[in-house]
C-alpha cells in the first residue's frame, strides 16, 4: 500500500511530465530534464 505522501508525490510527478513534454518535441534535447 502506498501512503498519501507517495500518491501526491506521483502525481505531482506525473503532472511536470506532462507540462515538460510539449517543450520536449519542441526541443529534444532537454529529455534529460526529466
Amino acid at each position: 500500500m502506498k501512503t498519501k505522501e507517495e500518491e501526491e508525490e506521483e502525481r505531482n510527478h506525473l503532472e511536470k511530465k506532462k507540462k515538460i513534454w510539449p517543450l520536449l518535441k519542441q526541443r529534444p534535447n532537454l529529455t534529460f530534464t526529466i
